[in-house]
């Protein structure tokens, strides 16, 4: 707000101004949010792999416990929205 100010008080900026600016941000934000949402999300596994060279003993028997939950009942899943498993 000070700088705002300051330029409001040179005659560099002024409400409409500001109200473009803010209405171009947000078509912006929102055209950056539906490319993103469109793109497949990375595969599930990645959210075990992604961290670690080795996946940890723990790790990978909650991999296999996901991957085999999700093969089970993929009618209950998005699996469409990602890479792969």
């Amino acid at each position: 707000p000070r700088w705002r100010k300051f330029l409001e008080s040179q005659g560099a900026w002024d409400a409409e101004k500001q109200e473009k600016l803010e209405a171009f941000a947000k078509d912006e934000i929102v055209s950056a949010f539906k490319a993103g949402e469109a793109k497949k999300k990375p595969a599930i596994k990645e959210c075990f792999t992604d961290n670690y060279t080795q996946m940890p003993w723990h790790l990978e028997e909650q991999w296999q416990f996901v991957e085999k939950h999700v093969r089970e009942y993929s009618a209950d899943y998005t699996i469409g929205k990602f890479r792969g498993l």
